[in-house]
């Protein structure tokens, strides 16, 4: 009896945490998009700032705390950085904090920023990892250079858009306009062999991701164009 009580007790606690921390995330980002909104209507800067700092003083004396200017300048920030709201749905089913996303803003990559935002909720890192990982450019260190061309394996690339290897290598293959010769390098076996020492330990082993050796290397510039192929079906 005690033990499915206490399973009862912390499944409702979970689920409120969920709730109630969707909730903030959802709030800070329309109020983002409003105050952005208002911002873009004065169009000048000293409107803005005037606008906000008034707006700051009315908020925390009807609420309180959490809503000074710096926060909502955070706002602001977090809504530019993720201006499509169903764009903060994990495709993992994870659960980031306010906390989380606010570590996720000082990545002004929005590529790198993706990938840490999914990692982040797929590995479920703590604030404090997060943290760590941005500052030691974790992603970043993933880019590997090939034949003069820098970019990532086709299996980095397929988990930073949450799809299988297979999907990056069809949409290379079906979309030649899109890829043409030189944007996507196939390592020969000599080339994967020197390079394996740099995967055996880290997230972007394509034996953890399940990729078929020699690999390919999407280069960095091209990567970008998959989210938009991949949406369409057209890979």
């Amino acid at each position: 009896l005690l033990a499915d009580a206490r399973e009862i007790i912390e499944s409702a606690r979970a689920g409120a945490y969920r709730s109630v921390n969707a909730a903030l995330v959802k709030r800070n980002w329309l109020l983002g998009k409003r105050i952005a909104e208002e911002e873009l209507h004065g169009g000048r800067a000293e409107y803005g700032r005037g606008a906000i700092k008034e707006l700051a003083e009315a908020l925390t004396e009807e609420y309180g705390k959490g809503f000074d200017a710096p926060s909502l300048y955070k706002f602001v920030e977090f809504f530019r950085a993720f201006p499509i709201l169903d764009s903060l749905t994990l495709k993992s089913g994870g659960l980031l904090s306010w906390t989380h996303y606010v570590k996720l803003l000082q990545v002004k990559d929005a590529e790198a920023r993706a990938w840490y935002k999914e990692e982040a909720a797929s590995e479920t890192w703590s604030v404090r990892t997060l943290q760590r990982n941005i500052s030691s450019q974790y992603y970043e260190q993933a880019l590997i250079e090939v034949r003069g061309q820098k970019g990532g394996l086709d299996s980095t690339v397929a988990a930073l858009y949450g799809v299988e290897t297979r999907r990056i290598n069809e949409a290379v293959r079906n979309n030649p306009d899109k890829f043409p010769a030189g944007y996507v390098v196939r390592l020969t076996a000599e080339e994967w062999e020197g390079m394996k020492p740099q995967f055996s330990t880290s997230w972007k082993s394509p034996e953890k991701q399940g990729a078929q050796q020699p690999s390919q290397i999407v280069t960095s510039e091209k990567t970008r164009v998959f989210p938009p192929i991949l949406e369409e079906g057209a890979a």
